[in-house]
C-alpha cells in the first residue's frame, strides 16, 4: 500500500547529506572499493568528534575549523592514516600483551599437568597405605591377643617363680 509519503530509491554509490537550517544539501559520489555504511559511520563519528570539540571551547574552536573543512578526499585521507597507524600501534601493544598472557597459560597448564601427576603418585600411595592397613587387625583381635598374652604372661611368671624358688631350695639345703 503505497502512501505517496516517499518515494523509492534506486541504490546508488552516492551520499546525500541534508541540513535543514541554512538550506544546504550535498550529494557525494562514494567509489564503489568503498563500504557506503562503514564511511557513513565514520563520516557520523567524525561529526560527532567535531561538535564535542566545539562544546569544549574557544581554542577548540579553530582546531574544528581546520579539521573539518576538506579540500579533497585525500586529506581526510591522511588524518584518517595517521588515525589507523595508532590504532595499529595499540593493537600491536594488545598483541604482545595477549602473547605474554598465552606464554603464562601454557606455562600454568604444564604446572597444573605436573601437579595432577603428582597427586596421582600420591593418590596410589593413599591406596596402598589404605590397603595395608585393611590387613591390620580389629580393636576386637587385638584385646583378644593381649588377653592371651596377660594369660601366657601370667603362667611364664609362675614357672619362673615356681623354678627359682626350687633352686632356692635345693641351695639352701645343701
Amino acid at each position: 500500500m503505497a502512501l505517496g509519503l516517499a518515494t523509492p530509491v534506486k541504490q546508488s554509490g552516492k551520499l546525500l547529506v541534508g541540513c535543514s537550517s541554512p538550506n544546504l544539501a550535498i550529494n557525494i559520489d562514494i567509489p564503489a572499493s568503498i563500504d557506503a555504511s562503514a564511511y557513513v559511520t565514520v563520516l557520523a563519528l567524525r561529526i560527532a568528534n567535531d561538535f564535542e570539540i566545539l562544546t569544549t571551547g574557544v581554542e577548540a574552536t579553530r582546531q574544528v575549523i581546520l579539521s573539518s573543512t576538506h579540500e579533497d578526499a585525500t586529506s581526510m585521507g591522511v588524518e584518517m592514516s595517521e588515525r589507523i597507524a595508532k590504532i595499529e600501534q595499540r593493537l600491536e601493544h594488545i598483541e604482545a600483551t595477549l602473547q605474554a598472557l598465552n606464554s603464562n597459560v601454557d606455562k600454568l597448564l604444564e604446572y597444573s599437568r605436573d601437579e595432577k601427576a603428582t597427586n596421582t603418585v600420591l593418590k596410589d600411595k593413599f591406596v596402598e597405605y589404605d590397603k595395608k592397613l585393611d590387613k591390620k587387625p580389629s580393636s576386637d583381635e587385638v584385646k583378644n591377643w593381649v588377653a592371651r598374652a596377660t594369660v601366657s604372661i601370667i603362667l611364664a611368671m609362675i614357672t619362673i617363680i615356681g623354678i627359682a624358688s626350687t633352686i632356692i631350695v635345693k641351695i639352701t639345703h645343701q
